[in-house]
């Protein structure tokens, strides 16, 4: 049976850097849609130290969703035209150092509920609905995906308190068993490069 590879994607974390600064949230705005780019702010928003020390490229809210970013990190960004995401003006008390407020507007469809029993893992939605930008975010989560392109450009650019999920690596493909079931195109997680389509039905994976 062919095996095609198509795209492949990685999630982004926290990296949960020593002593790194957590910001208290002060939106007045659901921060899910704030995440989501739904919310525009056009006067810096105040953030305020609630946890830490150290800064950090990246910095997250106490919620868990949102987090900003450094100067050099956003000009990475510019500089390179990567695309899926926007930001708004943010100010840490007591910090001199420029921060943006991070959004993911880059967009996949909604994720596909297994329909198999067993032992499943990773996400599944329409390769379709994903409208190509490097950071996206399935519809309905707060997830965080990048593009393999994206990947290599924050690692080798040495970006801190991230933790990009090497092992694990999303990969896009078509796959049908013999019995005719699972031939959606699907969002796996592949261990192995190598791991072929038996060994991936062998697992309940396709």
């Amino acid at each position: 049976m062919g095996f095609k590879e198509n795209k492949c994607f990685f999630s982004l974390y926290s990296g949960q850097e020593s002593r790194e600064i957590i910001l208290k949230s002060a939106f007045k705005d659901d921060f899910f849609d704030v995440f989501a780019g739904k919310i525009e702010y056009k006067e810096p928003l105040k953030a305020t130290v609630k946890l830490g020390s150290k800064l950090y490229d990246v910095l997250y809210f106490d919620e868990g969703v949102n987090f900003v970013i450094s100067e050099k990190l956003y000009q990475l960004l510019i500089d390179n035209k990567i695309t899926g995401w926007k930001t708004y003006p943010v100010n840490i008390e007591g910090f001199i150092e420029t921060y943006y407020g991070f959004q993911i507007i880059g967009r996949s469809g909604e994720l596909i509920k297994p329909k198999e029993e067993g032992f499943y893992k990773g996400y599944r939605f329409d390769i379709g609905t994903w409208d190509g930008s490097d950071f996206f975010s399935p519809e309905r989560t707060h997830l965080r995906f990048m593009t393999l392109k994206l990947k290599r450009l924050l690692e080798g650019n040495n970006i801190t308190n991230i933790y990009i999920d090497n092992e694990n690596c999303f990969y896009v493909r078509k796959c049908q068993s013999n019995q005719g079931l699972h031939s959606d195109l699907c969002l796996i997680i592949r261990h192995k490069l190598t791991l072929n389509c038996a060994r991936l039905r062998s697992l309940k994976i396709c």
